[in-house]
């Protein structure tokens, strides 16, 4: 049975190269969980970040201790604190506060570690993912507390009684869908937003760590919305957009399916940001988002309960518009 939550020391072993030191529990047998070297392989500034993997919610910490064991004098390292799923009870911003809450136990780890004497030894095994059994005996030899140190501050963020998680019951989970008309490009643009967060993962502004948890929580319908249909609001916090050709015929198909989703909106006093996205090809023409948006008709009711943003991008090349959309999108869910 896999567990739920996972705290984990990597750092970077000259001969090796990135390396796991130690996780607990052991790292399952699980393709879909994290490589943390890869991580670390790809980001070396020291701080605390958020990022999200396929199936696992991660918050990071990476410090360097001064050593004259390592080449550069100093010693690379980064704890990982993990949560297998993001199916959270609550909202979205849930899983944000949540793990960003974690930030001051991980840097009390780092802190405790950097002053752990002769610990900078361990760093020089040279074992690929030692097991506990290597950790624990080097650790007798140096006579020093590693593994009690470890695993107290496991439990401390293991028995965390705040966090809910929903591993069986997908349907009182809150999603961003993304929606719009045939062949916009609704595929291509959420493999998008997965490069583009993982490319982004050295930026540390508060919107790309959010956009890294929420992550997951970014689908395209299964079966797909009937807007003919009333629709039910409750599990979907926004809504993302995606048309081709500003055609009139497209213009006017957009025109009814918005229509329809504010009008379910203002029925369940829903908020449901929309971002709306003209996915254009090279040498097509762009349509200015002001000249777009006075197009569109709200009353005051609807433009609160349903702000909307437009844009005309390449979801192939504007990896910039791309984030630019959803932090927009995820500031006014949060």
């Amino acid at each position: 049975m896999l567990e739920e939550k996972y705290l984990c020391i990597s750092y970077f072993d000259e001969k090796i190269g990135p390396n796991i030191l130690y996780c607990k529990p052991q790292k399952p047998d699980d393709i879909d969980f994290p490589d943390l070297t890869k991580l670390l392989e790809f980001n070396d500034t020291p701080g605390t970040f958020l990022f999200a993997f396929r199936r696992y919610q991660s918050i990071n910490h990476i410090f360097y201790i001064k050593s004259k064991m390592a080449r550069g004098g100093m010693e690379m390292l980064m704890i990982s604190f993990l949560v297998r799923t993001s199916f959270f009870k609550h909202e979205l911003g849930d899983v944000f506060n949540y793990l960003n809450e974690q930030s001051e136990i991980l840097e009390k780890l780092a802190m405790k570690l950097t002053t752990l004497p002769s610990f900078i030894q361990v760093l020089h095994l040279h074992k690929k993912d030692p097991n506990e059994a290597d950790l624990a005996q080097i650790s007798n030899e140096l006579k020093i507390d590693f593994l009690s140190l470890f695993n107290a501050f496991f439990e401390d963020l293991a028995l965390d009684p705040e966090i809910n998680i929903i591993t069986k019951d997908a349907k009182i989970t809150k999603k961003i869908y993304i929606i719009g008309q045939q062949h916009a490009g609704k595929s291509i643009f959420l493999k998008n937003i997965e490069a583009s967060q993982f490319y982004r993962q050295k930026d540390f502004t508060l919107s790309t760590r959010i956009l890294g948890v929420l992550l997951e929580n970014v689908k395209i319908p299964s079966p797909r919305f009937n807007l003919e249909e009333p629709l039910d609001l409750s599990s979907i916090q926004g809504f993302i957009y995606l048309f081709r050709d500003a055609t009139e015929e497209n213009f006017n198909r957009l025109r009814k399916d918005l229509e329809v989703i504010m009008e379910n909106a203002i029925l369940q006093n829903k908020k449901t940001p929309l971002a709306i996205l003209q996915n254009i090809m090279a040498g097509e023409s762009s349509i200015d988002s002001n000249v777009f948006l006075n197009k569109i008709t709200q009353t005051k009711e609807q433009a609160t309960l349903i702000p909307l943003y437009f844009r005309s991008l390449n979801i192939l090349k504007d990896d910039n518009g791309i984030l630019n959309a959803l932090k927009w999108l995820i500031f006014e869910i949060l």
